[in-house]
């Protein structure tokens, strides 16, 4: 049998464990808010995290008032967000399947000119906006929404860290490819 390293205890969660349940909350959370800031999603966009936005949604509309009708704006945003979709799919434009979408409300700000500064800064901020305009109709709704400002802000830091990562390993794997090609022509062992 091979030595896996140490063994992990039952029932207990390591670093690893809690940051990837953060990711999954604020991922799940960021579905409940994304159809209504961005545009032109990837055809897998929205899987489990839908999926579970769809229920957390469905369980808060039957006890926090004015989910009911935020439930119904979302499905029907989360609708007409699909067909975009597919119209732009079935017209040819290539987008990666789990694309989270075209940030258009948060690019509608003045002096917003990179998606990045759109969805890291200020879609983040317009869910606070948006949450404190909504207190007044339901404090609970208007919470939830507002609670954007931070899911949305988690959610987009692990985002930009496994881009960060993926994009190292990539480089790494260029550099060690090189060498290899070079061992092979017999043109030197170092890095």
């Amino acid at each position: 049998m091979a030595d896996n390293g140490p063994e992990k205890p039952t029932g207990t969660a390591g670093p690893g464990d809690v940051l990837n349940l953060v990711y999954f909350v604020a991922d799940v959370h960021a579905a409940c808010l994304l159809p209504f800031l961005r545009t032109g999603f990837g055809v897998e966009a929205f899987r489990w995290n839908g999926v579970l936005a769809l229920v957390l949604l469905l369980t808060l509309a039957g006890s926090v008032p004015g989910m009911g009708w935020y439930f119904a704006a979302w499905v029907t945003a989360v609708v007409l967000q699909r067909a975009r979709t597919m119209r732009l799919v079935y017209r040819g434009a290539v987008i990666h399947s789990r694309y989270m979408g075209y940030p258009w409300a948060a690019m509608r700000v003045p002096l917003v000119k990179r998606e990045s500064t759109a969805t890291g800064l200020i879609e983040p901020q317009l869910c606070f906006l948006i949450g404190v305009l909504l207190c007044p109709l339901s404090v609970d709704l208007g919470t939830f929404v507002m609670a954007g400002f931070l899911t949305l802000i988690v959610r987009n830091g692990f985002e930009r860290e496994i881009d960060r990562q993926r994009l190292q390993r990539m480089r790494d794997a260029a550099i060690e490819q090189r060498w290899y090609a070079d061992r092979l022509r017999g043109r030197g062992t170092d890095f």
